[in-house]
């Protein structure tokens, strides 16, 4: 156990700035054209994320320090959160037994070591080793934003009820969501949403009020109109920055409802925070203004520069399998993103998930 414990730290240790990638995403290379086939993806997916919570519940608390490495911590609360994805992803496989008997069986959770050498006999030792990777650096993404929470908000938590984060959503129901365009006129926001007519799939697009207005002096505001046209946009504040206390959000967003409302067809009452910060204070303005905020709970990273596009790909195919439902987060200001979403298409193209709409978003707000 011991020896276990020091190499998982000493595997953190060597990257402690990496963000979650994946090299060999995918457990099989069957296209996902049956609900059994994406559940027994999922379930694949949940079992990798399960092992690597239970690692590091079996940490001694001097260990999770050191791993999470922050000042503001508390391994009570850092503990209890771990314990509460053990249970929901325990209580989510149960719903399989009876559709995968043959390789599920939970008693095994009771000796990761087991189940791993289980899962290596069945030939999904590659997908395995790429996955525990995967996820020992997911979940520490993840431990990071909680012990942040609630001084620095983010997707991790909600600070009310009202918030939309995606796991509301039912079972295969996804949300495409592109974050701070429009970008110049034949940009990449361009691009995306050819892409986005193309495939017939609807987006929701958070719009900078920076760079709509920017869009707006040099097209005419039928003309952006027309560019979203079939798509709706919702607001991402005026500059990209964090609208907490210090900064003055009040005018980011009126400013920002300001150029909405000449697309005025197009426009949702929806906010997205910069980063997901936001503040009691901030929430109490939109429900004053009957408008949503809405987060995310897959986050593909696609401005990380770090990763290759087909990474940023296999990132988000992973997390919508583990997630199964959900908010996906992209960014429209980022030309490679046209390379990527067409990735996540191929692999879930002709399977029962469903694409949902902005109009979706407001069912579930009231």
């Amino acid at each position: 156990m011991m020896i276990r414990m020091f190499c998982f730290l000493f595997f953190l240790s060597m990257i402690p700035n990496i963000m979650a990638q994946s090299n060999f995403a995918i457990y099989s290379d069957e296209q996902m054209t049956s609900i059994a086939r994406f559940e027994r993806a999922a379930a694949y997916e949940n079992l990798a994320y399960l092992l690597v919570v239970r690692e590091i519940m079996l940490l001694s608390e001097a260990d999770r320090r050191k791993l999470i490495n922050k000042k503001t911590y508390n391994d009570i609360e850092v503990y209890n959160w771990l314990e509460d994805r053990l249970y929901s992803i325990i209580n989510s496989l149960r719903s399989y037994q009876d559709i995968y008997a043959d390789f599920l069986d939970l008693k095994q959770f009771s000796d990761n070591d087991a189940f791993i050498a289980e899962m290596r006999d069945q030939g999904y030792g590659k997908w395995l080793d790429y996955s525990l990777r995967f996820y020992r650096t997911y979940v520490l993404e993840q431990l990071k934003m909680k012990v942040l929470f609630p001084r620095i908000t983010s997707e991790i938590d909600r600070l009310d009820s009202a918030e939309i984060l995606g796991d509301e959503f039912q079972i295969m129901q996804f949300l495409l969501t592109f974050d701070d365009g429009p970008t110049r006129v034949e940009g990449s926001t361009d691009r995306i949403i050819e892409l986005l007519r193309k495939e017939k799939i609807p987006a929701l697009f958070f719009v900078l009020g920076e760079n709509l207005n920017k869009r707006l002096s040099k097209q005419s505001a039928s003309k952006v109109n027309e560019l979203y046209r079939g798509f709706h946009i919702g607001s991402h504040g005026y500059i990209h920055k964090p609208h907490r206390i210090s900064f003055d959000w009040k005018t980011s967003l009126d400013k920002t409802r300001r150029g909405m409302d000449l697309v005025g067809e197009v426009k949702k009452p929806l906010f997205r925070p910069p980063y997901g910060q936001r503040t009691k204070e901030l929430l109490l303005d939109l429900k004053k203004n009957r408008e949503w905020c809405v987060l995310w709970n897959i986050d593909s990273r696609d401005w990380n520069k770090k990763m290759h596009a087909t990474e940023v790909a296999q990132r988000t195919i992973k997390l919508m399998l583990l997630k199964r439902k959900g908010i996906i987060l992209f960014h429209d200001i980022h030309w490679r993103t046209a390379e990527i979403v067409p990735m996540v298409f191929d692999y879930f193209r002709n399977s029962p998930i469903q694409w949902k709409d902005a109009n979706y978003l407001e069912n579930l707000s009231h």
